[in-house]
């Protein structure tokens, strides 16, 4: 993904310091391609914190690249195809059913 210096050794401590509660979103423009990386969590409510949290820089990512309003409607919408995309995507919704 293009991703290096200060933006890969972020990432890198945060999955070997392996803290609780932490994430990192990486953007590249160039590519249109986006990672978003959370750690472990220590409860459901910390888990979709962290999600929800990561899921908005993405949409800070893809509203600054194609001049999207963030106080608009498109980027809530933006924001809420993005959580039902990855609640579908993660550990059977992570277990919040």
């Amino acid at each position: 993904m293009g991703c290096s210096g200060i933006p890969l050794k972020d990432a890198c401590n945060l999955v070997l310091e392996g803290e609780a509660n932490k994430g990192i979103t990486y953007s590249n423009v160039d590519i249109r391609k986006t990672v978003a990386v959370i750690g472990w969590a220590t409860s459901k409510a910390e888990y979709m914190n962290s999600l929800s949290h990561e899921m908005l820089h993405v949409v800070q990512h893809i509203s600054e690249q194609f001049l999207i309003n963030m106080y608009g409607e498109e980027a809530c919408y933006l924001l809420g195809g993005l959580a039902q995309a990855t609640f579908f995507n993660t550990k059977k919704g992570a277990s919040l059913e």
